[in-house]
């Protein structure tokens, strides 16, 4: 659910601040690895 959420806010997001998009895309990569590493430690950065 919470990969979902952040797939779901991250080109909402973009579409509202184009000029956050390096942030967003530094926040949301680095928020999908923390869940990737913790949900599937396996896969590591292959999800995203």
């Amino acid at each position: 659910m919470a990969v979902s959420s952040v797939a779901l806010t991250k080109p909402k997001a973009m579409q509202k601040l184009p000029n956050e998009r390096v942030p967003d895309l530094n926040l949301s990569n680095i928020v999908n690895l923390a869940l990737t590493k913790i949900k599937n430690p396996m896969l590591g950065t292959g999800f995203g």
